[in-house]
């Protein structure tokens, strides 16, 4: 229906006319485009009359037994179940309309609108499949009910003026007590006018530069009178007119009052209406074969907006028509989800930024909008904004990755290289430099052993020469016991500078026997020694 504003008929008729004893499946696929605010969609499911069924000739008032469908004009929207049934006593049609009926959707998607009347009794309204609304067609889910009441109200028994249902009343003697406070806020008795308050002055005057509008007709609009405005004067004041102390919550509330009830004397019970046996009243044990027989569908419909597309309508009985109805149900949920899938896609493009050189950021925004990130939208917000407002900042991810990949290429570079060479294996430079600190150490450790055993000498010799002066003054015992002495301090002396010499370099027993380990300038020559040698390793 590619018009708005218009009156529409759509008609095919049947190749034999449908019987709905045996139950009934009534499924289309409806899709407002350009919107749905006021009109209907419901499809009609004409009736078998006496005179042959021309679809050419489709009206208003064609007869139908089934109407359903969405309907919708402003507040008043539900999807419709009308039931028109013959009345066997009565012999008239009439219209059963479902109370509760479940709405419409309400977007441009399409949908699966499903009305099924089982020989049960049952029925059952789907909308995509889901379940909206099922009870009884007997029941009072219909107005009025397919089932009708066996007696009516007397229309002549109308209720007395002073007939009084009320049981209880208010106590007429009650009086509310004088210490009752229903006072819920009162002046605040602490609060004091401010210093300079001028009561004297109102706190609005009348707006003397305003001017009546040239086209003020008096006797039209009334009298003009000139705007309000803050009186000039109360600018330096803390305020102008009455003043009142302001409201607080009354300590002393106690609720309204509310007199107690006591026994109505004029009370005379619940009033009932009298009835009558209703001369229309049939028991309606199978009311689908109240339906007459179906020779057509149609859509007879008066649209306001443009694009009402309709598809995929299915008309069919029992198992094998609830099993189509189910799997075009399906199909149509497919579409449907397609349908969302589009315009969601749509509405994201049509956000992202344009052109080539904000792809990073369109891909981001994608990416932060997918499912797995949907915990996490709300920490995502401010960034989604920013590359929103700023798509070439979107820039700043690859390059960060590329830059991360380099760095990780780099390290492996780096330690494949390290582990043929062996990443704890020292350089020669090392090893030569080591070796030479070694050699450092052991040669300040003998000359520290070439001066003690120097101290050692010269206490020996001093020794010696304090026995030989001894023994040229005194006894030949005393004597012989300090040569004997004198020959075992020699005897050590000897063996502990054995000792040192087998762990003297070359170079340091030279300085020994030089004097050099005695001398003052001892440091200076091994600092020598220890460059030369570092100087002979580099060359």
């Amino acid at each position: 229906m590619p018009a708005g504003n218009q009156h529409y008929g759509v008609t095919a008729q049947l190749q034999e006319p449908l019987l709905l004893q045996d139950g009934i499946v009534v499924q289309y696929e409806v899709q407002f485009s350009q919107g749905h605010t006021c009109g209907g969609a419901y499809l009609k499911l004409l009736s078998q009359t006496a005179e042959e069924f021309k679809p050419r000739k489709l009206r208003p008032k064609t007869p139908f037994s089934i109407m359903f469908g969405p309907d919708r004009c402003g507040p008043d929207s539900r999807v419709h179940v009308i039931l028109n049934a013959l009345n066997p006593v009565t012999q008239q049609v009439i219209e059963h309309h479902l109370m509760s009926a479940p709405a419409p959707k309400d977007d441009k998607l399409s949908h699966v609108y499903t009305l099924v009347l089982y020989p049960n009794q049952m029925y059952k309204v789907l909308i995509d499949g889901k379940l909206k609304g099922t009870g009884l067609l007997a029941a009072a889910d219909f107005s009025p009910p397919l089932q009708p009441p066996a007696e009516l109200p007397d229309p002549e028994h109308i209720k007395p003026e002073d007939w009084v249902e009320e049981e209880e009343i208010d106590d007429p003697a009650a009086v509310k007590p004088d210490d009752w406070d229903d006072r819920k806020l009162i002046p605040d008795p602490n609060a004091q006018k401010p210093h300079g308050w001028l009561d004297a002055l109102p706190a609005r005057v009348a707006d003397q530069a305003a001017k009546k509008p040239e086209k003020w007709d008096d006797d039209r609009h009334g009298y003009w009178m000139r705007p309000s405005m803050p009186n000039p004067a109360c600018e330096g004041a803390p305020g102008c007119g009455p003043w009142t102390a302001p409201m607080i919550s009354n300590p002393s509330y106690k609720g309204p009052w509310i007199p107690p009830k006591v026994k109505n004397p004029a009370y005379k019970g619940p009033w009932q209406q009298r009835t009558l046996p209703n001369p229309a009243y049939f028991k309606a044990e199978a009311p689908l074969s109240l339906l007459a027989p179906i020779v057509g569908v149609a859509f007879e419909l008066w649209v306001t907006e443009p694009g009402y597309t309709f598809d995929n309508i299915l008309i069919g009985r029992g198992q094998q028509g609830l099993e189509a109805a189910a799997y075009m149900g399906k199909a149509g949920q497919a579409r449907r989800l397609a349908q969302e899938a589009a315009i969601a896609a749509a509405a994201r493009d049509a956000s992202r930024p344009p052109g080539w050189r904000h792809w990073p950021a369109n891909q981001l925004l994608d990416f932060f909008e997918s499912p797995k990130m949907t915990p996490y939208q709300a920490q995502l917000q401010p960034v989604m904004a920013a590359l929103q407002r700023q798509p070439l900042w979107g820039w700043l991810a690859p390059l960060l990755l590329q830059l991360i990949v380099l760095r990780m290429i780099n390290r492996a570079l780096v330690g494949k290289s390290g582990g043929r060479a062996g990443a704890a294996a020292p350089t020669k430079e090392e090893l030569e430099e080591a070796a030479a600190l070694e050699e450092d150490r052991k040669a300040e450790e003998q000359i520290k052993q070439d001066r003690q055993a120097a101290k050692l000498r010269a206490a020996s010799k001093a020794a010696a020469a304090a026995e030989a002066a001894a023994a040229a003054g005194g006894g030949g015992g005393v004597a012989r016991r300090r040569s004997t002495r004198h020959q075992q301090l020699q005897q050590q002396h000897e063996e502990e500078e054995g000792e040192a010499a087998m762990h003297t370099p070359a170079l340091q027993r030279q300085q020994q026997e030089d004097g050099a380990g005695s001398s003052p300038e001892d440091g200076q020559g091994t600092s020598r020694a220890r460059s030369t040698r570092r100087t002979a390793r580099k060359a």
